[in-house]
């Protein structure tokens, strides 16, 4: 289930604005927010304009406690986009 939320979750301190699905605790429904993640991609990462992305069964089993998840966080890692 996913519902859409009334207030932003802000990662970071950034002009950047995303909707992403959002795992608040374990057993509650995701959540659609709008997040603001850091403009610049730290040593190791890189940044990707997202054209699609999908939730899977995996995030599904996460968000019930079988996979380990710190929480609140984004979940996803089924995406299509250009690096």
């Amino acid at each position: 289930m996913l519902e859409a939320s009334p207030s932003p979750l802000v990662l970071g301190g950034s002009a950047m604005e995303i909707q992403a699905v959002v795992y608040e605790k374990l057993g509650a429904p995701f959540r659609l927010e709008t997040v603001h993640p850091d403009d610049e991609p730290g040593p190791g990462e890189v940044l990707v304009k997202m054209a699609a992305t999908g939730i899977c069964h995996t995030d599904d089993i996460t968000r019930h406690g079988d996979l380990p998840f710190r929480a609140p966080g984004v979940l996803g890692h089924e995406g299509a986009g250009t690096v």
